[in-house]
């Protein structure tokens, strides 16, 4: 079964565009990486039922000394799907070393052998954000603003980048897939979620 293409079409969706939005209009001060996880693992275990599929997505499941962010198991052969998220804001990548994000995807999607890798990135108008936050107490200097990019063009070109630049690395005999794509929302601001995403293409191997 294609879990990758199942979650990635559900990236498109209203109803996960809706859910992204309640997200984001009642934890707009934090990072949203485990609420938007949990949205996806809902829909899959939704998915599994509903169309009598023998299949359980579970959360921090342990598997031998590691934690996967997100599972998906196979209940009769006990076979695991493993998935790693990763939440960032715009700005993130410009403040890492070398500003070399290929070795990030290399240890949390080839070096922990995972089956696929999310990247989710995070970008809003800092101006609407610092005020929107202002209503709340919360002021400039400790805002979330503070870590987004202001070139509005480039900086996500430079987190899909190096997705690329590790499918060119490697040279092992199954190729990744690679899948990006953008959801807008309005609200309580104008935000964009930019997912990145990278899985295994076992139907070549």
């Amino acid at each position: 079964m294609k879990f990758d293409k199942l979650i990635f079409d559900y990236f498109g969706s209203q109803e996960f565009s809706n859910k992204l939005e309640f997200v984001n209009t009642n934890y707009f001060n934090l990072k949203q990486e485990f609420f938007i996880r949990n949205i996806v693992l809902e829909y899959l275990n939704m998915y599994f039922e509903q169309n009598n599929l023998s299949y359980r997505a579970l959360a921090e499941r342990r598997i031998k000394n590691r934690r996967v962010d997100l599972c998906i198991v196979n209940c009769e052969s006990k076979i695991t799907y493993n998935i790693e998220f990763k939440y960032h804001f715009s700005n993130d990548l410009n403040k890492r070393v070398n500003d070399h994000y290929v070795g990030y995807v290399n240890k949390d999607y080839a070096d922990r052998d995972s089956d696929m890798f999310i990247l989710v990135a995070a970008h809003f108008n800092k101006g609407e954000k610092i005020e929107y936050d202002q209503k709340y107490g919360i002021v400039k200097q400790s805002s979330l603003a503070k870590y987004i990019n202001k070139n509005n063009e480039k900086w996500s070109e430079s987190f899909r980048k190096p997705f690329y630049e590790y499918n060119e690395l490697t040279t092992n005999n199954c190729p990744s897939e690679i899948r990006s794509t953008v959801v807008e929302i309005s609200k309580p601001y104008t935000t964009q979620y930019h997912f990145y995403c990278i899985s295994k293409s076992y139907d070549n191997c």
